[in-house]
């Protein structure tokens, strides 16, 4: 398989504290394979959405290098790095900050006509196709005040697919929804992932981290475990049993 993503040696300080520097992400060393769909769980401050920011490129590292596709991102000027988030990363957030002055469908096409690399038309197009694909296509026109949190969940997905990422980062995308709207956005992240794009969430959430082929287990600023579970296949697994596993996984790490 080859890398889609890849951290070395990487660590990330909060600055000196009374006796020595203090460290949020310590000698992180991951790799990610093009097409995996991989969590990241472990206790609140454990460092996981610094992780996730910094290896996405959002934060700056402190030490080590981060290569996405091949390429030394970590060294990248931030101009540079806008334009790869811009343009080959999605990113879908537990709150999900849409802008108020647009309509739904603009917030969607937003960083499509901004990366430039398609006519409107077509841009247009896409979005709509989208949205059609999440079920919110009647929905183009409103506001962020008249969707729901499960739609709004949607667009958010819908805007982090716009412009054809290869990688898809999420930072505990589904928190603020209830169990009905988890399962359908885990839904279709599963086939969003099945489509061949990479996926990467932070989740407190066995029944959200049971979808992923792997889990990474962070504490204290280290990423000191790595299961492999397989491909959840949809039509032939209990999740139940996943979840049951997972669990037992996690209690045996102390969590």
């Amino acid at each position: 398989m080859t890398a889609i993503l890849e951290a070395r040696d990487v660590n990330k300080s909060a600055g000196v504290g009374e006796n020595e520097e203090q460290y949020i992400l310590k000698n992180i060393n991951l790799q990610l394979e093009k097409g995996e769909f991989v969590s990241i769980m472990g206790p609140s401050g454990s460092g996981k959405s610094t992780l996730l920011y910094t290896i996405s490129g959002m934060d700056q590292i402190s030490t080590g290098s981060v290569y996405f596709n091949g390429r030394p991102i970590s060294a990248f000027p931030e101009k540079e790095l806008a334009s790869l988030r811009l343009t080959q990363m999605g990113f879908i957030f537990q709150h999900i900050h849409l802008l108020k002055n647009l309509n739904l469908f603009d917030n969607i096409i937003l960083s499509a006509y901004l990366a430039k690399h398609s006519s409107r038309d077509a841009i247009n197009r896409r979005a709509m196709s989208l949205m059609k694909k999440m079920g919110i296509d009647g929905l183009a026109e409103h506001n962020i005040t008249q969707a729901s949190g499960g739609q709004l969940e949607r667009i958010a997905i819908c805007r982090a697919l716009i412009n054809n990422p290869d990688i898809i980062f999420g930072d505990e995308p589904t928190g603020a929804l209830n169990s009905k709207s988890t399962q359908e956005i885990m839904d279709i992240l599963g086939d969003i992932n099945a489509s061949g794009t990479t996926i990467l969430l932070v989740t407190h959430d066995v029944k959200v981290a049971s979808r992923s082929e792997r889990v990474l287990f962070m504490m204290d600023g280290q990423l000191v475990a790595d299961k492999r579970f397989g491909k959840y296949e949809k039509e032939r697994e209990d999740l139940k049993t996943r979840e049951h596993q997972l669990g037992q996984w996690l209690s045996s790490m102390g969590f």
